[in-house]
Formats: structure tokens, C-alpha cells, sequence
């Protein structure tokens, strides 16, 4: 394997997925905020005005920090492998299974770890959100914190998914069998397209509903014209629509480009075939329906 690789292959194209998924919840959730008709806005304007913002300081670049820490926990295994192959040394076996089951799983585990990090950061600080700037913007805080860590994971899972059947797969898998391989997570492609449904309609509804929850709570001692509040509202769900419905369409192209790239191939091989080039292998990227009937 080391002779047919003689170049070495960089993970670095994962963290960068990885690391955009998570700038895309905070950029998006950041202009919702803006355009969010909730008076909680004011008053976390107010608490980063008495020092808030030295606790912003601090949390950006936590998170980024954590986030670049376990996703190299996670990552290692396939790591040890590359450097085993590129190095031309002998390939442990046991290492070799293990780093093939961790890069088939990567997309789900690094998604998932995504959201726990969001809810472990902000769980901790919705008391002290409560007790310093009211109990609506703690749970508006948490409530959006949560988002960011689901429009991360939603997004890092194709992204992630994407890279690594172009760059890692045919290097840790050159004779296919995806499939065989034991103690992976099988994402088939209906899966798959039920998790482009969830990003592109369900998180928007949730994002909506959950805000509006929070403005109607607080409106119960507020006084507010109904022309105003429906403006208000109005903005605010062209501007969620529009963004979900670009997010949508990338990840869409991800998702299909995932999905029909494997069936061109195959049909085109089935074509040399029909006029006796017996001589030509699909080149199998996935563990779904479509990596079983690859291989």
C-alpha cells in the first residue's frame, strides 16, 4: 500500500470542513439575532456592555480549541494509519481495522460530537444567564446554542462525508467491501436524504417555533401593536427561509452528487463491459446500497 501512496495525504481538508460547519451555525445564528424581535437581545446587549464580552472572549476561542481537540481524538486512528502507509512501514492490521471503522463512522461521530460540545458549553451557563440577565435570555441563550450545535452537525456530517469519499476512502479501502467491515454505523441513502430533510425543513420550523415561543412569553406583560409585532415577524421568517434555502441547496448537491456520482460510474462500467472490457472495477466509496451493489 505505502509504494502505491507515495504522497502523503492530509486530514487537514476535514478540520477545515469541520471548523466551517461550525462558523456557518454561529454566522447564522448571529444574523437571526439581528433581525430576532425579542427584547432579551437588549438586555444581552446589556449584559456583554457590564463585562459580558470578556466571557465572549473567552468562549470563541474555546470552542474552537475544543472542537479542533476532539475531532484530532477522533481522527487519530485514521492518522496513525496514513503516517504507517506513507512511511512505508509495516501496517498494523488491528490499527488498520480500527482507523477503517473510525473514517466509515467519522461523519455520524464528528456530527454528534458537534452538538454535544454546543449543549455542554451553554447547559453550564443557562443559570448563570438567569440569574444575571433574566430566565427568557438564558433560555433564549441555551435555546440558540443548541441550533448552532445542530446546524453544525447537520452540515459537518456532508461535508465531512464529502471530503472523505474523494480524498481517504479509495486510500483505506482500494478493493472496496465498505460493507464488510464490522461495528459501523450504515447511513443508507434514504437516511441520508431524511438528514438533508431535517437540515433543509425541520431545523427552520424548530428555529421558528422555539422563537416564537420565547416572544410570546415574553409579550405577556408587554404592549406591542399588532402591525409592528407582524413586521417584525414578518422579516424575521424571510430572512430564516432565505438562509435555509441556500443551505438547502448546497447540501442538496452534496447529498446528490453522493448519490449519482456512484450510479454514473457504475453504468458506465456496465457499458465497456457490454462490449467486452472486462478489464475495469468500480471504485467503491460507501457503505449504503449503493457500496453493496458497487462491490
Amino acid at each position: 500500500m505505502g509504494q502505491n501512496q507515495p504522497t502523503k495525504t492530509s486530514l487537514g481538508g476535514l478540520y477545515v470542513r469541520n471548523y466551517t460547519a461550525n462558523l456557518t451555525g454561529n454566522f447564522i445564528i448571529a444574523l437571526l439575532n439581528t433581525f430576532t424581535p425579542l427584547e432579551v437581545l437588549r438586555d444581552w446587549q446589556a449584559f456583554l456592555r457590564q463585562g459580558g464580552w470578556i466571557w465572549l472572549l473567552f468562549l470563541i476561542p474555546t470552542v474552537f480549541l475544543l472542537a479542533g481537540f476532539l475531532q484530532y481524538l477522533v481522527q487519530r486512528p485514521i492518522s496513525t494509519l496514513l503516517n504507517q502507509i506513507h512511511n512505508g512501514e509495516e501496517i498494523d492490521t488491528s490499527l488498520q481495522e480500527r482507523a477503517r471503522r473510525r473514517l466509515l463512522n467519522l461523519p455520524v461521530i464528528i456530527g454528534l460530537v458537534n452538538l454535544s460540545m454546543w449543549i455542554a458549553l451553554f447547559a453550564p451557563l443557562l443559570l448563570s444567564f438567569i440569574m444575571s440577565v433574566g430566565h427568557i435570555t438564558g433560555l433564549y441563550l441555551f435555546f440558540r446554542g443548541v441550533i448552532i450545535g445542530l446546524i453544525a452537525s447537520f452540515t459537518s456530517f456532508f461535508l465531512i462525508d464529502d471530503y472523505s469519499r474523494k480524498k481517504l476512502v479509495p486510500l483505506l479501502f482500494p478493493e472496496g467491501r465498505l460493507a464488510a467491515v464490522p461495528g459501523t454505523i450504515k447511513v443508507s441513502v434514504l437516511r441520508r436524504i431524511r438528514v438533508l430533510f431535517a437540515t433543509g425543513t425541520g431545523m427552520p420550523i424548530i428555529i421558528l417555533v422555539g422563537t416564537l415561543s420565547l416572544i410570546l412569553w415574553e409579550m405577556e406583560d408587554s404592549v406591542i401593536s399588532a402591525g409592528e409585532f407582524g413586521k417584525e415577524i414578518f422579516i424575521f421568517i424571510i430572512i430564516l427561509y432565505v438562509i435555509f434555502a441556500a443551505i438547502a441547496l448546497y447540501l442538496n448537491f452534496l447529498a446528490g452528487k453522493s448519490i449519482l456520482n456512484p450510479i454514473k460510474e457504475m453504468m458506465g462500467i456496465v457499458k465497456k463491459v457490454r462490449y467486452g472490457d472486462f478489464h475495469q472495477k468500480v471504485q467503491v466509496v460507501s457503505n449504503d446500497e449503493l457500496g453493496v451493489l458497487g462491490d
